[in-house]
């Protein structure tokens, strides 16, 4: 009978075992995260009392995202918002439309704070310097008290409308359809067209407006009438300049079985294009002066008037600010 030997490990095996103790093994690490701040990138002069967005870019997901801002050139930061998973997946944009605070500041900064979803230390932040400069009342009927002063305002400094020759702004008066074509033109960057036939016959070459129906006309966002006319001095409504909007915004048309509006029934040309502003919120159910309640408390939204000046600045800034 053998007698029974311990088993004694080889000293290859002996020098590998020790070899895995003595070396750290290295696991897979999650991918470092960071924050870009694209918007402000900095030198920008905003407008106090108005929206600006702010855009950033991560290389993660998950986590939470801090927006701050800063006033003065300390380390005095108040909060704008809080968001819970930014990007659904690695590199996607973020945005968020905050109100510029009503005071002038040349030393403000706004970041953003990159905060991991494993725990609570802060992975990166974004810093960025930007002007803020007060709204100022530019017409005596438009003070800055006045329910449209911030659109009018800001549409006014950047030279897409402008007053009356003895400096008023007349905001109750109608729009013209031509003055909405030049309005709409300027507001969203869109280039004037000089065709060398005019598509209107009451609309000629030597139209002040010419340029900008055309150019309404070759986007898509205006049209004429069955008999070849444009109609320039005629008012244009609410109705339809939402629908130009909308159509500009290339909004998918929202079509509820019930209406927003007791007076936009389901069967009107202009239906869709209400509910789908509605939706993305172009026209707020809490502005009166947009929207008002009849004696039910039904809310209406007057689609066949004539859109006042007013009205018209507010939808044209939601639309280029938005």
């Amino acid at each position: 009978m053998m007698d029974q030997i311990p088993w004694k490990p080889a000293l290859s095996t002996l020098l590998l075992g020790a070899l895995l103790f003595a070396v750290p093994v290295a696991f897979p690490t999650e991918p470092p995260q960071t924050v870009t701040l694209i918007q402000p990138n900095g030198g920008e002069t905003v407008l106090a009392g108005k929206v600006f967005e702010v855009q950033w870019t991560t290389t993660a997901t998950g986590g939470r995202i801090t927006l701050q801002f800063s006033l003065d050139s300390g380390n005095t930061w108040t909060e704008i918002v809080q968001l819970s998973n930014p990007a659904s997946q690695i590199g996607e944009k973020g945005a968020y439309v905050w109100l510029v605070p009503p005071v002038r500041s040349d030393h403000a900064r706004v970041r953003v704070i990159w905060t991991p979803r494993w725990g609570p230390s802060v992975m990166d932040i974004s810093d960025s310097d930007f002007i803020i400069r007060k709204l100022e009342s530019i017409f005596p009927d438009v003070p800055e008290g006045f329910w449209a002063f911030p659109e009018i305002s800001a549409l006014t400094d950047s030279g897409v409308i402008s007053g009356y020759p003895d400096g008023s702004f007349r905001p109750q008066n109608p729009v013209s359809r031509a003055e909405f074509a030049k309005m709409v033109v300027l507001s969203l960057g869109i280039a004037p067209n000089s065709p060398e036939k005019s598509s209107f016959g009451d609309v000629p070459l030597n139209h002040w407006a010419c340029s900008f129906v055309e150019a309404a006309l070759k986007a898509g966002l205006m049209k004429g009438y069955p008999d070849g006319s444009f109609h320039p001095e005629g008012e244009i409504t609410k109705a339809e300049i939402i629908t130009v909007l909308v159509r500009y915004k290339q909004w998918q048309l929202f079509l509820p079985q019930i209406p927003t509006f007791a007076d936009c029934p389901v069967n009107e040309w202009y239906y869709g294009y209400l509910e789908t502003a509605t939706g993305y919120g172009l026209i707020p159910q809490e502005n009166a002066e947009i929207v008002r309640k009849d004696d039910s408390g039904n809310l209406l939204f007057d689609p066949g008037l004539p859109a006042t000046r007013a009205q018209t600045a507010f939808f044209l800034y939601r639309v280029k600010s938005g």
